[in-house]
Protein backbone atom coordinates (compact mmCIF):
# COMPACT_ATOMS: atom_id res chain seq x y z
CA UNK A 1 0.00 0.00 0.00
CA UNK A 2 1.57 3.60 -1.34
CA UNK A 3 1.13 6.37 1.16
CA UNK A 4 -0.28 9.50 0.01
CA UNK A 5 1.12 12.71 -0.43
CA UNK A 6 0.21 15.36 2.07
CA UNK A 7 -0.98 17.75 -0.92
CA UNK A 8 -0.76 21.23 1.36
CA UNK A 9 2.35 20.67 3.43
CA UNK A 10 2.98 23.09 5.99
CA UNK A 11 5.31 25.80 4.92
CA UNK A 12 8.36 27.35 6.76
CA UNK A 13 6.86 31.09 8.63
CA UNK A 14 7.80 33.94 5.83
CA UNK A 15 10.26 36.34 6.67
CA UNK A 16 7.92 39.06 5.39
CA UNK A 17 4.84 38.04 7.86
CA UNK A 18 7.24 37.26 11.16
CA UNK A 19 11.07 38.84 11.00
CA UNK A 20 13.86 36.35 11.13
CA UNK A 21 14.61 37.22 14.78
CA UNK A 22 11.25 36.24 16.41
CA UNK A 23 9.29 33.57 15.82
CA UNK A 24 9.26 29.63 16.46
CA UNK A 25 13.08 29.04 16.94
CA UNK A 26 12.81 25.63 15.15
CA UNK A 27 15.37 24.68 11.74
CA UNK A 28 14.20 26.66 8.65
CA UNK A 29 11.40 27.83 10.77
CA UNK A 30 9.81 24.86 9.68
CA UNK A 31 6.55 23.50 12.18
CA UNK A 32 7.37 21.27 14.99
CA UNK A 33 6.42 17.47 14.30
CA UNK A 34 3.80 17.38 16.78
CA UNK A 35 2.21 20.70 14.79
CA UNK A 36 1.83 18.08 11.64
CA UNK A 37 -0.89 15.34 10.93
CA UNK A 38 1.77 12.93 8.69
CA UNK A 39 5.60 14.24 8.20
CA UNK A 40 7.81 13.26 4.70
CA UNK A 41 11.44 14.46 6.53
CA UNK A 42 11.89 15.05 10.04
CA UNK A 43 14.86 16.91 11.11
CA UNK A 44 16.55 15.75 14.34
CA UNK A 45 19.47 16.70 16.61
CA UNK A 46 21.53 14.78 18.50
CA UNK A 47 23.47 16.98 21.48
CA UNK A 48 26.31 14.66 22.26
CA UNK A 49 30.03 15.43 22.53
CA UNK A 50 30.88 13.00 25.36
CA UNK A 51 33.02 11.35 22.42
CA UNK A 52 35.27 14.27 21.75
CA UNK A 53 38.89 15.60 22.97
CA UNK A 54 39.99 18.75 23.25
CA UNK A 55 37.38 20.57 21.53
CA UNK A 56 34.02 19.97 23.66
CA UNK A 57 30.74 22.21 22.56
CA UNK A 58 28.84 19.52 20.03
CA UNK A 59 26.34 19.47 22.27
CA UNK A 60 25.42 22.80 21.31
CA UNK A 61 25.52 22.20 17.37
CA UNK A 62 21.33 21.50 16.95
CA UNK A 63 20.44 24.56 18.86
CA UNK A 64 23.05 26.73 16.84
CA UNK A 65 22.34 25.14 13.18
CA UNK A 66 18.64 25.21 14.55
CA UNK A 67 19.08 29.63 15.06
CA UNK A 68 21.32 29.80 11.85
CA UNK A 69 19.18 28.02 9.70
CA UNK A 70 16.39 30.92 10.56
CA UNK A 71 18.57 33.06 8.14
CA UNK A 72 17.48 30.12 4.62
CA UNK A 73 15.21 31.26 2.09
CA UNK A 74 13.08 28.45 1.37
CA UNK A 75 11.91 29.05 -1.61
CA UNK A 76 12.27 28.22 -5.59
CA UNK A 77 15.90 26.46 -6.11
CA UNK A 78 16.77 26.87 -9.54
CA UNK A 79 19.32 24.33 -9.87
CA UNK A 80 17.23 21.80 -9.12
CA UNK A 81 13.68 23.08 -10.35
CA UNK A 82 12.15 22.83 -7.25
CA UNK A 83 10.26 23.81 -4.17
CA UNK A 84 11.51 21.43 -1.63
CA UNK A 85 9.16 22.58 1.05
CA UNK A 86 6.07 22.51 -1.32
CA UNK A 87 6.47 18.88 -2.28
CA UNK A 88 6.94 17.19 0.69
CA UNK A 89 5.57 17.58 4.55
CA UNK A 90 9.08 18.47 6.65
CA UNK A 91 8.85 19.08 10.25
CA UNK A 92 11.35 20.00 13.46
CA UNK A 93 11.16 16.70 15.50
CA UNK A 94 13.46 18.57 18.33
CA UNK A 95 16.43 16.88 20.02
CA UNK A 96 17.20 13.18 21.33
CA UNK A 97 17.55 13.12 24.78
CA UNK A 98 21.12 11.55 25.73
CA UNK A 99 23.11 10.78 28.98
CA UNK A 100 25.86 13.36 28.67
CA UNK A 101 27.86 11.47 31.37
CA UNK A 102 27.89 8.08 29.89
CA UNK A 103 29.62 7.57 26.17
CA UNK A 104 28.59 3.39 26.61
CA UNK A 105 25.14 4.94 26.80
CA UNK A 106 25.44 5.69 23.32
CA UNK A 107 22.27 7.68 21.69
CA UNK A 108 22.58 6.10 18.19
CA UNK A 109 22.05 2.61 19.91
CA UNK A 110 18.64 2.88 21.00
CA UNK A 111 17.62 6.77 21.31
CA UNK A 112 17.24 7.24 17.59
CA UNK A 113 16.23 3.86 16.49
CA UNK A 114 13.24 4.44 19.14
CA UNK A 115 12.12 8.21 18.55
CA UNK A 116 12.27 7.73 14.56
CA UNK A 117 10.21 4.16 14.10
CA UNK A 118 7.93 5.17 17.52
Amino acid sequence: MKKEKNKNPIQPVSGTKVPRFAGPSTFARLPELRDVESCDVAIVGIPFDAGTSYRPGARFGPQSIRQASRHLRTNYHPSYDVEPFKVQQVADAGDITCNPFNIDDIPFKKNVVHFVYK
